[in-house]
Parts: structure tokens; sequence; C-alpha cells
């Protein structure tokens, strides 16, 4: 590939790859969000109170579980593997590394994820 093909792959991959993530985070945001309030409406239609407190361990129960980890792990792996290939494209691997932070992020949750779900 020449010069301008790299160019204008990057210019095309990298909206895409961003919009992608974009559209991901805002469902997985979306469908935790339904999924609080259908619990919450379930509590009320079977006669509970909506207290705070129920509020709050609503919001703690879906925050300390191993799949938000698995969750925010897919989510930092999706941003840094288009960024590792964009900046890998324009330039070389000096450009990767800066690209690679995220991915390694996104690593270290997923390892977390998992020896979270080995605890007892």
């Amino acid at each position: 590939m020449g010069d301008n093909a790299e160019g204008v792959l990057a210019v095309i991959f990298v909206p895409i790859m961003l919009a992608a993530v974009i559209i991901s985070v805002v469902l997985l945001l979306y469908k935790a969000r339904v999924k609080k309030l259908d619990t919450l409406a379930r509590i009320v239609e079977l006669g509970g109170n909506a207290d705070p407190e129920i509020l709050k361990l609503i919001g703690e129960g879906m925050g300390n579980s191993h799949k938000v980890d698995y969750r925010k792990g897919l989510i930092w792996i999706a941003i840094g593997l288009p960024l590792s290939v964009t900046f890998y494209i324009s330039d070389g691997m000096e450009g990767a590394i800066i690209g690679m932070i995220p991915l390694f992020i996104g690593g270290a949750l997923l390892l977390s994820g998992k020896l979270r779900l080995r605890e007892p």
C-alpha cells in the first residue's frame, strides 16, 4: 500500500470505529438503566416502597459484579484496539504504544473480573 491508501484507510476506519464504540457504550448504559427501572417498577407493583435505601441497593447491586468488570474491560479494549491500529497505520509502532494503554486497562479489568468470579 502506498501512503495515500493508508491515509484513506485511516480516514475511513477511524470514524467507523469511533461511532461503533460510542453506540456500544450508549446501548450498554441504556440497558443498565432499563434493567434498574424494571426492577424498581416490580418492587412498586408488589407493594413495596421506593425508598432511597432501596434505590441505593439497586444501584450498588449493579456495580459490584464481576460482569461489570468484564463490560468495562471490553469497552476499554473496544476503544484501545482501533486507536492502536490507527496509530500504527499513521505513525508506526511509536504511535501504537499510545493506543495500547486502553488495551492494557481493558485487559486488567478482564483479569479483575475473572479473579472476582473466583471469590467466595
